[in-house]
């Protein structure tokens, strides 16, 4: 049997033979199991509130309350903290010298309290723009103790020395610098305020499976129906099931070989109740997890790997987010979308949709 049709078998459906959730027309059975299992995949996307597609600014978005929100962005992302940028333009702008560190690091400093002043001069307008922009703006800036670190970088004698040394981020001395100080911290938190303030009917940001108290109704609406999900199926989990739910979800119940099935289903417990989905939108009664990637990079087939190795690809992290769904039963309810700010190749869309994950991004040749 086909290597797509197995992974399709595991993810989209605990068996292609049943995918009642979408009253599909059946397939006599001596047809390719290939054709019933693509039409799984195909109605878990159509039953998606988010469609696959590049990331527009919708009608009903939190942008379109930002007065030139165009513009707004534009400003936003040109004054992300990208050590990167900086030294490009430094090197454009001196024939080709670098900065000194010193220079790196004033910069780093002052392009998190621009970047974050920025997102909060758009406060004011309304209580849940509001919301959503203080919690981006306080993720990105630094803390007290980062702050404390970065000013002793620039100014104790201890690092004068080094301070004075032309900036090269592969040099480990000045790399331990930057990596105390959390140096691409910014990244995740301005990718998803980026998508957030585009997506039309945001519910919530940052949700956990686990009962949490939340001031936001929408986000509490969510929570609670994710987090009573997870006490109904974690209060009827016992160890005779492991051998089974190593088969139907193992991006959950996850068996390295040398785990006992008490290890197994005690990771898996952690493992979900730790979980943590970027953003959440409801459309027509029906929710849609969204996790946003804000990777250098337009994603490609070299990211669509499975268990490739210690670090998880793409798919990896996209069919974990499509076992969560079914093991905890709201395949009706809830569907999977994966957001690439960089792009996407056509033959990575098409692999996770394949898996009935819908795709927000620009295809890029």
């Amino acid at each position: 049997m086909k290597y797509f049709l197995l992974i399709t078998l595991v993810t989209i459906a605990t068996s292609c033979s049943s995918p009642s959730s979408y009253k599909l027309t059946r397939f006599p059975a001596n047809l390719a199991a290939d054709d019933d299992c693509y039409e799984v995949a195909r109605a878990f996307i159509d039953s998606n509130p988010v469609k696959s597609g590049p990331i527009l600014v919708g009608q009903r978005s939190l942008g379109t309350k930002i007065p030139s929100f165009d513009t707004f962005r534009s400003d936003m992302l040109n004054k992300r903290p990208s050590i990167d940028n900086f030294v490009k333009k430094y090197r454009a702008d001196n024939n080709g010298q670098a900065p000194k560190l010193a220079q790196a690091l004033v910069f780093f400093r002052d392009a998190h309290l621009d970047l974050t002043s920025h997102i909060r001069s758009a406060k004011g307008i309304n209580d849940e723009l509001d919301e959503y922009l203080e919690m981006s703006a306080s993720h990105i800036e630094l803390g007290p103790s980062k702050a404390a670190k970065l000013d002793g970088y620039i100014a104790d004698d201890e690092f004068a020395s080094l301070r004075n040394e032309a900036f090269d981020i592969s040099d480990s001395n000045q790399r331990q610098l930057f990596d105390s100080l959390g140096w691409t911290n910014y990244k995740g938190h301005l990718g998803e305020l980026d998508v957030l303030l585009r997506l039309e009917d945001l519910q919530a940001q940052s949700v956990y499976l686990t009962k949490t108290e939340l001031l936001n109704p929408k986000s509490q609406e969510v929570n609670d129906l994710l987090s009573s999900a997870l006490e109904q199926k974690l209060a009827a989990l016992d160890i005779s099931q492991i051998p089974d739910l190593k088969v139907k979800f193992p991006k959950v119940f996850k068996d390295s070989g040398d785990l006992s099935d008490e290890e197994i289903l005690s990771k898996a417990k952690t493992f979900l109740e730790t979980k943590e989905f970027d953003l959440i939108v409801k459309k027509h009664g029906r929710y849609s997890i969204v996790e946003v990637k804000n990777y250098k990079h337009p994603i490609s087939m070299s990211d669509m790997r499975v268990d490739a190795g210690n670090k998880k690809t793409i798919l990896d992290q996209q069919l974990e987010t499509v076992q969560i769904i079914q093991f905890l039963g709201l395949d009706q309810k809830v569907f999977p979308s994966v957001a690439f700010l960089r792009g996407v190749k056509a033959d990575a869309k098409a692999k996770l949709e394949s898996h009935g994950i819908s795709v927000l991004a620009e295809i890029v040749d």
